[in-house]
């Protein structure tokens, strides 16, 4: 059964209080932070992370002026789950969204702002439906991603339609991967997964010992599950592939191919089940991307792609049988400067989406996207500024322009101040546009943009050596929102509406080897038209995380619990809205590396649990998440 409302009310009030005692208790008042010693000044030493999808350059997550959230590829390797659904959820700004099932859908909220905001990216390159907006995240196999990162702010001046937030999933280059890998695992519900990649590299010509000509990198994956309701079988393979090439000093010519094929039950809300449903799904993807440095300081680089996306639902007892396939091709140009002081990013990129759909009329229908981009970033002392925008041309519905704006102080060497403010339109999709689904939905051509302004503001401060917090305050404010009519009949761009947030964060290294990790979001949406709580979005949530490395590495174990406070949704069954009870989830791992002697690799296993409880639990009504599953997991490295 789910936990009371009382009972949940309380795990979220020892939750949020475990988030704000040490912030509270450690963070000095502002006069006090000019004031600090040189001894308190002193930044320990630690491994450097760098993210790309913020500025589209190389830099340090704490010299952007959004937040941007990374997961490791040592993160994601102690996860039991195996998509991209279920790596999210370590990012305690992501509300996941999910069907419960295996391969039921999945989708992302960042910070408030639902799916149909949030731009998925794979190597940089957009992915998102242009039908639908959204990508369902548990199509998106992990085994090849290298790391992940959360663009938790606007991002529309680099990257167009819909960028609230950009998940940026940056896939293994050959030589980051072992020459060969194996992983294999299986699932107390039936489940398994089966990962395999191989590598290798040929050298400079000449036979030089200090470069390489070309490398490589094959991959392949297959999850396998039975399910735990019925009609929620899934059976999945997905394979890459990916050729680098050395041309010359200062160019690199990258070439890469993906495919993913997925069949499923589809079994429905438990008020509403459809237990004969089953759903088909095929994903392909081709790029071409070639670097060159012009010169120190200067780099051109040139991205070629296309995406192929089929779907096909099929419920004999509804009577329905709907296919739906959308094809993409995509050119980006870009020129990237970083210089002493500054970096400065001008691009231009060009998009054609077609789609031909038994629920679209006219079908095949076809849309053009061409856009322009600039962005520079300055730096005079302790202050960091930067400034952008875009211009996007869209045959549908014409012209947009994109600013953000953004400023990084750093008060000492432990503390820094982020603000920003931008600009984000929600793009109408082609169901919005034109969706037939007579007699009960047609779209509506006349559609414009919705419009969001974000600022934010945020800190980070190092409190010691081995304690780190930080927060963001943001607002996001909504015009000409792209919303169903009162009778559901077609889309309508009308009313505003707000949603303000905190986020909290906490990293403790408790003693040498022992970490925690809290972040906790307190949402609060509003239609600012009729005064209305916004559905779907989760007041409070909370996640924290207690891990334990032994010297080494050789024994890796952690707890994790993630609590979701009662939200509403939109009654489906009638008018009105309806209440979903909050939860709390517990999850647990512990890995120990094995000798592997042959070929002088490693070996290690893993042992997870997920909802160690087995407490009930539903992200969307009717939809329940799945019990105590155990994942034994071996795999190895050569």
């Amino acid at each position: 059964m789910f936990m009371t409302a009382r009972k949940t009310s309380k795990t979220a009030g020892w939750l949020l209080l475990a988030a704000l005692l040490p912030l509270l208790a450690a963070w000095p008042p502002l006069p006090a932070w000019a004031a600090e010693s040189a001894e308190d000044q002193q930044v320990p030493q630690e491994e450097i992370v760098v993210v790309v999808t913020a500025t589209r350059l190389p830099q340090s997550p704490e010299e952007l002026p959004v937040k941007t959230a990374v997961l490791t590829r040592k993160e994601l390797e102690s996860l039991p789950a195996p998509t991209v659904a279920g790596a999210l959820q370590r990012v305690a700004e992501v509300d996941l969204k999910e069907q419960g099932t295996p391969g039921g859908l999945a989708t992302a909220y960042v910070k408030g702002l639902s799916s149909d905001r949030v731009v998925i990216l794979v190597d940089g390159r957009p992915v998102n439906s242009p039908q639908q907006a959204g990508v369902d995240l548990s199509t998106l196999p992990l085994g090849n991603v290298e790391r992940i990162e959360v663009v938790e702010g606007p991002s529309s001046a680099l990257y167009g339609p819909n960028a609230g937030a950009v998940i940026n999933l940056i896939t293994r280059r050959p030589q980051e991967a072992p020459a060969f890998e194996l992983h294999r695992s299986v699932t107390s519900d039936g489940g398994n997964r089966l990962f395999w990649s191989a590598g290798g590299a040929a050298p400079a010509a000449g036979g030089s010992s200090t470069g390489q000509r070309a490398s490589f990198l094959l991959t392949e994956e297959r999850i396998t599950s039975p399910g735990w309701r019925p009609n929620s079988d899934l059976a999945t393979e997905a394979y890459t592939g990916r050729v680098d090439f050395e041309l010359g000093p200062g160019q690199e010519l990258s070439l890469s191919g993906r495919w993913y094929k997925g069949e499923q039950g589809v079994p429905g809300p438990t008020y509403w089940p459809s237990p004969r449903a089953r759903q088909q799904d095929e994903q392909s993807g081709e790029a071409l991307r070639y670097r060159r440095q012009l010169r120190q300081d200067l780099t051109l680089s040139a991205d070629l792609y296309h995406n192929d996306l089929f779907l096909r639902y099929l419920d004999p007892d509804a009577n329905t049988d709907s296919r739906h396939r959308t094809r993409t091709d995509g050119v980006e140009l870009l020129l990237a400067r970083e210089g002493e002081g500054g970096r400065t990013t001008l691009g231009a990129s060009w998009r054609g989406d077609t789609v031909e759909s038994t629920n679209l009329d006219p079908s095949p229908s076809r849309a053009e996207n061409g856009a322009l981009f600039l962005e520079q970033q300055k730096t005079r002392g302790q202050l960091t500024w930067s400034l952008g925008g875009r211009w996007d041309h869209h045959s549908a519905y014409g012209d947009q322009v994109s600013p953000r704006a953004g400023l990084v102080w750093r008060a000492g060497a432990a503390t820094t101040w982020r603000v920003a403010l931008g600009k984000v339109f929600r793009a109408p999709t082609f169901n919005d546009l034109y969706g037939d689904y007579s007699p009960f939905y047609r779209g509506n051509p006349a559609l414009q943009p919705e419009i969001t302004w974000t600022a934010e503001v945020g800190a980070r401060r190092r409190f010691s050596d081995r304690l780190t917090g930080e927060f963001s305050l943001y607002r996001h404010q909504q015009w000409n929102r792209i919303q169903a009519t009162a009778d559901w009949s077609t889309m309508e761009n009308v009313g505003e509406a707000a949603v303000t947030g905190l986020d909290l964060g906490l990293q403790w290294e408790v003693r040498p080897g022992w970490s925690v990790a809290l972040g906790t979001t307190a949402l609060e949406g509003r239609d600012l038209t009729t005064g209305a709580a916004l559905p779907h979005l989760s007041p409070l949530q909370a996640k924290l995380a207690l891990e334990h490395r032994s010297p080494g590495g050789a024994t890796e174990a952690g707890v994790s619990a993630r609590f979701q406070s009662a939200h509403q949704e939109t009654d489906p069954l009638g008018s009105g809205l309806v209440t979903v009870p909050g939860y709390t989830l517990v999850d647990a791992y512990w890995s120990r590396r094995l000798p592997a002697p042959i070929l002088g690799g490693q070996a290690r296993l893993r042992l997870g649990v997920s909802n160690l409880f087995d407490w009930s639990a539903e992200d969307l009504l009717g939809y329940p998440l799945p019990g105590r599953t155990v994942t034994l997991a071996l795999s190895a490295a050569f």
